[in-house]
């Protein structure tokens, strides 16, 4: 049975100092990022990351390209980080990938980042209520 795991991270708004703690420690746990300039900054990324970490920029990957680093997981016990924006379970288009995980048979854990509401609210100094 594979040890590989994939860890759905949410990387909050884009700012290196709204990463959490726990998405700190991923990134450092990760054989494999997967990674979009549009999230944040691939320095805030490396930052954090260990220096043999595989970086795998979305796009240009796709999602079959995406889909072949799960099996990697599976077939070489590989952690891999695949880095979401704001929070992943708010919009984040978790579908396709959870399936894809599940149907691997991988372990998955999702770590909930700043929202772009939260952190929106925050720099307008409003409350969301």
């Amino acid at each position: 049975m594979s040890t590989g795991r994939v860890l759905f991270v949410g990387c909050g708004p884009g700012a290196a100092d709204l990463l959490t703690l726990r998405a700190v420690r991923a990134l450092e746990l990760a054989d494999v990022i997967i990674w979009s300039p549009s999230l944040i900054a691939r320095d805030a990324v490396t930052a954090h990351a260990r220096p043999d970490s595989e970086i795998v920029e979305w796009p240009p990957a796709t999602q079959r390209d995406i889909e072949a680093v799960y099996d990697r997981a599976r077939a070489e016990d590989l952690v891999v980080v695949r880095l979401k924006g704001g929070d992943p379970m708010l919009f984040g288009a978790m579908g396709a990938d959870l399936a894809a995980v599940r149907d691997r048979g991988l372990a998955c854990e999702i770590v909930p980042g700043v929202s772009a509401v939260g952190a929106s609210a925050a720099a307008l100094g409003r409350e969301i209520a």
